[in-house]
């Protein structure tokens, strides 16, 4: 049976100072900035705005599941992005 390790990370912005922690288990590897084209049309699509230069790390379970970040003149922010769904879920308030 394999154990599982919890890897939590807390992500911050300065502009509200909140909180949100998320579980990495899913997303194993380094930050990569090799920007697919797939998640800047997700991005593009919802209007996200100032995340030209992005990293991203790829979903261990879904090859379509993707934890985006970036850091804007306010902060860090985060998304968590599905390609297949056309989807994207802020992780930051």
């Amino acid at each position: 049976m394999r154990r599982l390790i919890p890897l939590i990370l807390a992500v911050t912005t300065s502009s509200a100072g909140a909180i949100d922690r998320l579980s990495l288990d899913d997303y194993p590897g380094k930050w990569r900035d090799d920007a697919p084209l797939e998640i800047i049309l997700v991005l593009a699509r919802h209007k996200v705005r100032g995340c030209g230069d992005f990293q991203y790390l790829a979903s261990r379970s879904k090859s379509t599941r993707f934890l985006v970040r970036y850091n804007g003149a306010d902060g860090a922010h985060f998304y968590k992005v599905s390609t297949a769904e056309q989807s994207i879920k802020p992780l930051t308030k």
